[in-house]
């Protein structure tokens, strides 16, 4: 019983965010993915709360995920490289060793 409750729940909030990304004109799009491009570490929830602010429409932060998925971005972000200098080198080839 309780397993068959929690199934029609995910069912009924898939169906929620679908309405809410069939809402969502072009220029809401447009301006998520804006915001990804300026800052690919953005999250989410803040997207959502930023389209509530600028459009005045709520939308759940999964709608927000669906809409940069669909634009072809995943969720990961590229990390920098460490610099491995002469003052670092010797403490770096030791970490290394460790592993």
């Amino acid at each position: 019983m309780l397993l068959k409750h929690t199934m029609s729940f995910k069912y009924l909030r898939t169906e929620i965010d679908r309405k809410d990304l069939r809402n969502l004109t072009t220029c809401m799009k447009g301006n998520i993915m804006g915001k990804v491009r300026d800052n690919p570490r953005i999250s989410s929830p803040q997207i959502a709360a930023d389209l509530k602010a600028d459009y005045n429409i709520e939308v759940t932060p999964q709608t927000a995920r669906n809409v940069i998925t669909k634009a072809g971005y995943n969720g990961r972000a590229a990390s920098k490289k460490p610099c491995i200098n002469l003052c670092n080198g010797e403490s770096a080839s030791s970490l290394q060793r460790s592993i």
